[in-house]
């Protein structure tokens, strides 16, 4: 009985605490870029992927 009692507390806690953290203001806020062509999304492609290749290298990974 005492562990039913234990599991419904934990239960019902869980749920007020996951309440009040999805009712609280976000700590991040995202804005969308505007004004980014293709050319650009090009560019931050290309160094994305040589950076992530050559961590890549740096570990051993390839």
């Amino acid at each position: 009985m005492c562990a039913l009692s234990c599991f419904t507390s934990l239960f019902i806690d869980r749920r007020r605490l996951c309440g009040s953290f999805f009712n609280a203001a976000p700590a991040i806020i995202f804005h969308p870029a505007i004004g980014i062509d293709a050319n650009t999304v090009f560019q931050v492609q290309a160094t994305l992927r040589r950076r992530i290749l050559r961590a890549f290298v740096g570990r051993g990974v390839l």
